[in-house]
């Protein structure tokens, strides 16, 4: 990956729609970047990206663009997960983590299949809870365990995001995405694409 983050085509309010500028020559209070790092989109909070949905290229109809937060955490946040309480796990996800929200435009394809997600968590939760009530009914104790160690499990699951274009890293306010579709990729470093026009 290029060390350098700031080296590479820029997207910003005054080529909107037609974004091939310089990094060099790149205001940073002309409005949030956008711009293409080897295979991931790199952001910030506040970024604007295309018309297009980033996991499918397929092109989003205008005044469709939504925020959508992506979260960031160490690698080493799993062994908060694995070696102490849920308690002291989420206390150092919240202190840990890192945020930025990003207006994206989303395919009603994803959209199907993210809600398909949410579905499948809720399910999975509420069978954790079902397991755990039937077991104290029945005096099953070993059943009772496995209730709360699925319900562990669908919490955790609760905090990884449903949108296929997740974090990679993180550095220095600057957020890198992977899970684009390579012509997505191409078209932001080409610089030519349209965003939402209410957002400019």
């Amino acid at each position: 990956m290029n060390q350098n983050p700031y080296d590479g085509p820029v997207y910003s309010k005054e080529n909107a729609y037609s974004a091939n500028r310089s990094i060099s020559n790149y205001d940073r209070s002309s409005g949030p970047r956008v711009f293409v790092d080897g295979p991931y989109l790199v952001v910030e909070n506040g970024s604007v990206l295309p018309n297009r949905c980033p996991v499918t290229n397929e092109p989003v109809a205008d005044n469709q663009a939504e925020p959508r937060i992506f979260t960031w955490t160490p690698d080493y946040l799993i062994l908060f997960f694995l070696c102490c309480s849920i308690i002291v796990f989420l206390l150092a996800y919240l202190i840990l983590r890192r945020q930025c929200t990003v207006w994206v435009s989303i395919s009603p394809m994803v959209k199907q299949r993210m809600s398909r997600s949410v579905m499948r968590r809720i399910f999975f939760f509420l069978g954790s809870i079902v397991t755990i009530a039937i077991s104290i009914y029945f005096e099953l104790f070993p059943g009772v365990a496995v209730g709360f160690l699925l319900l562990l499990v669908s919490l955790f699951l609760c905090l990884i995001p449903i949108f296929p274009v997740r974090v990679t890293k993180q550095e220095h306010g600057l957020f890198w995405l992977n899970g684009c579709h390579p012509e997505f990729l191409n078209m932001v470093a080409n610089g030519n694409y349209s965003v939402d026009k209410r957002l400019y």
